[in-house]
């Protein structure tokens, strides 16, 4: 979790019914993950029956798991989902992680920090009729210290995906895109499990069996 003063990212979402409370630094909570969530999420699945028949149970489990934390919390104005479209549109969550000062944008457009490396999940903005801590000192780019391995293979990785205007699901060329990934020198100890990736790229059912 990172707190931030959420007017930082108001330009960012104007187009996503972002209204502010009335405080001098309204507060905004960026909820993430890494590597922690895979043995917390599969034992939930595998004991609910209500999550095995979800559509996506991992986005079900996610939003079950912050209404619960932010239930007793009277001051939670609205809960904004990565994986929801609003407007018609996904929040730009990895630029809004760089500019609250939570990670850096790699070239490959990863989500980057020195701790973890590519290796962590945007899952969700809160907004609270609350004050925001004083900002702290913005974190060393980790990508400034890097030859940026990530590009080259991004870009053949993209190039194979491309169809028309869009760019197709990554399912079926997963490991294309974990090489991009995997190509990052930063924060190789926090690398999640081959059953953790393997499911964020495919949402393979019988993984989590």
């Amino acid at each position: 979790m990172h707190d931030f003063d959420a007017s930082v990212v108001g330009e960012l979402l104007r187009d996503f019914d972002w209204v502010l409370p009335p405080r001098n630094r309204p507060l905004a909570l960026l909820l993430t993950n890494g590597a922690e969530l895979w043995p917390k999420f599969v034992p939930a699945y595998r004991a609910s029956v209500a999550l095995q028949a979800a559509s996506n149970p991992l986005d079900a489990w996610i939003e079950s798991t912050v209404s619960a934390l932010l239930e007793p919390i009277t001051e939670c104005v609205h809960v904004y989902y990565a994986h929801r479209r609003y407007g018609g549109g996904f929040l730009p969550m990895t630029r809004i992680a760089e500019v609250c000062g939570y990670s850096t944008t790699a070239p490959c457009n990863l989500a980057v920090r020195l701790d973890v490396g590519p290796w962590l999940g945007l899952r969700a903005l809160v907004l609270l009729d609350a004050e925001a801590p004083a900002p702290m000192n913005a974190n060393l780019s980790p990508c400034s210290l890097c030859a940026a391995p990530c590009r080259s293979l991004f870009e053949q990785a993209l190039a194979g995906e491309q169809h028309g205007a869009g760019v197709s699901d990554v399912a079926p060329h997963w490991k294309t895109w974990l090489a991009v990934r995997d190509s990052c020198p930063i924060g190789r100890q926090a690398r999640y499990s081959n059953e953790q990736i393997e499911y964020h790229y495919t949402r393979k059912r019988s993984i989590l069996d």
